[in-house]
């Protein structure tokens, strides 16, 4: 990816694409107006995401932090793949949380937690939290090939093959299609 970023924004001189980590990046202090993470920064230590991304910006600056998250209501569909997962990918089964059938309060709890992160760091103000909820219809094909995006079920072994065959089998006996029910979240603070 950034080779193919380089290579289409190599027309601006003043862009650097950079390929480390975040944790090994060492920022210019106060150089950008705004640090953006999609889906990525719950992966970075807050003791270091949040000073580091504060470094980075200007006075005026901010940080945006995006992620996605699953709501996995414990009815039709979803109650039944879990059958599934049980018997060909128990490593992975992650059974609803006892009075949490829908992964909201989890939900809920990740938001709060991550709103604490901000406050704790001392370094942004305070944060705007904005919440967007969406949905996406699958058909059996396009389930697989989403769940073909998930890291755990890509370092799934001999065990893959078996669950995705059920899953498809599932979903074109009895539902044709499967939709999915998501909550976008963004945090949005400037800097202190």
């Amino acid at each position: 990816m950034a080779k193919f970023a380089a290579a289409k924004l190599r027309r601006y001189e003043a862009l650097t694409v950079t390929t480390t980590s975040f944790e090994d990046w060492i920022p210019k202090p106060g150089s950008f107006d705004l640090v953006i993470s999609a889906t990525a920064f719950h992966w970075i230590p807050a003791e270091i995401a949040y000073p580091k991304s504060a470094l980075a910006l200007k006075d005026s600056g901010s940080l945006a932090v995006f992620r996605n998250f699953h709501l996995r209501p414990a009815q039709g569909f979803f109650r039944e793949v879990d059958a599934l997962y049980k018997e060909c990918a128990p490593e992975i089964y992650r059974p609803p949380a006892p009075g949490d059938h829908d992964g909201k309060k989890k939900t809920e709890a990740h938001m709060a937690s991550v709103r604490n992160d901000f406050d704790a760091s001392r370094v942004f103000a305070e944060v705007e939290v904005r919440r967007y909820p969406w949905s996406e219809q699958y058909d059996p094909d396009q389930y697989i090939t989403l769940l073909n995006t998930y890291s755990d079920h890509i370092n799934l072994q001999e065990d893959r093959k078996a669950l995705f065959d059920g899953i498809k089998d599932l979903i074109r006996r009895k539902y044709s299609s499967v939709t999915k029910e998501y909550l976008a979240v963004l945090w949005f603070a400037r800097k202190r």
